[in-house]
């Protein structure tokens, strides 16, 4: 049986006993008991709601009083309701208020409730929603409409709007007309459809945070740089969409120089980069080629095609990359 010893005893009738300052601790060694000090009765009404209404322990509520006020309980239990009837269990609910606690207060007729009806619209309900919102969960309060609206406007559909808001739900609260806009239009500047613009952001969102002025466009100009056109930079970029991910200034030159130095012709560099743009964007380009074969001795297309990405995106085509049991090149 759990022992436990007051160090100050007080009236036992009172409705808030956290609001007196006594201190419980437990003599057993698998459990402790919280420390209960020095909470007023607006705290201790806080804990108690945190406690009975969202399923928190006796230490998460009372570190959340410290952040939070709750004076009455119609806007929390609004919010709660709202998350319940969108399919979040209670122990979503207890994960989502953990992480952001003043969801509880959060305006319901502005931000909350419209957003929760769109995101159901594009299909996120229970563990999905769940999961998304676990991994952001200020996009409820950001206004998720208008970056919708902008994805929509450019060609995105839903189910690329759905795939874009899971793997980075963050983008939600990005100011659209700012940070995002500029970039779509950038892509399109380069020729690439709108078909195709979606689909790469849709799997790689996280192009939408880099820079425009310091990350995108320098990349870019790289590749027209060695391939010595906007055509032939767009048809790299549709054929490995990650490319913009990469600070192609400081990788694609050298790697493009190690394989001039080992005696590799320009129009078959040319020719690879096209066909698999990632094989000159590997950062240990140099270390394989020069553990494998000496310098003077050249790099087969196949070998370097064992250099090149294996992960398949909606632009290549389904023939099988060639696989080998190591990253390095085969020996020359």
């Amino acid at each position: 049986m759990l022992r436990l010893v007051c160090t100050k005893q007080k009236h036992r009738a009172s409705p808030f006993p956290f609001s007196h300052g006594y201190f419980l601790f437990s003599t057993s060694i698998r459990e402790p008991i919280i420390v209960l000090s020095n909470l007023t009765d607006q705290k201790s009404f806080t804990v108690s709601y945190l406690q009975k209404s969202c399923g928190l322990s006796s230490e998460s509520a009372i570190s959340l009083a410290k952040k939070l006020r709750i004076e009455a309980t119609h806007n929390p239990d609004s919010v709660l309701s709202l998350f319940k009837t969108h399919g979040l269990t209670q122990r979503h609910i207890k994960n989502l208020i953990t992480k952001h606690p003043g969801l509880l207060l959060a305006d319901l007729d502005t931000k909350l409730g419209p957003n929760m009806k769109l995101f159901k619209s594009l299909g996120f309900s229970g563990a999905s929603l769940a999961k998304m919102l676990s991994k952001h969960p200020r996009v409820l309060e950001s206004d998720a409409q208008t970056v919708f609206e902008l994805f929509r406007s450019h060609g995105f559909s839903e189910k690329d709007i759905k795939n874009l808001t899971m793997r980075l739900p963050k983008l939600l609260i990005y100011d659209a007309k700012k940070t995002i806009k500029p970039k779509i239009e950038f892509l399109k500047s380069l020729g690439l459809p709108e078909l195709h613009i979606a689909k790469i952001l849709s799997y790689e969102p996280y192009v939408l945070t880099r820079s425009l002025e310091n990350h995108i466009i320098p990349s870019v100009q790289a590749i027209m740089r060695f391939l010595g056109s906007d055509v032939s930079a767009s048809k790299a970029i549709k054929g490995c969409h990650r490319m913009l991910e990469f600070n192609l200034e400081k990788v694609l030159d050298p790697n493009v120089s190690i394989f001039r130095s080992h005696g590799v012709p320009e129009s078959l560099i040319v020719k690879m980069f096209l066909i698999n743009p990632r094989t000159l964007l590997l950062r240990g380009v140099y270390t394989i080629i020069n553990r494998a074969c000496p310098a003077s001795k050249r790099l087969t297309p196949r070998q370097t095609c064992l250099l090149s990405c294996r992960r398949k995106t909606p632009f290549q085509s389904a023939r099988p990359v060639p696989k080998h049991p190591t990253a390095e090149a085969p020996n020359c």
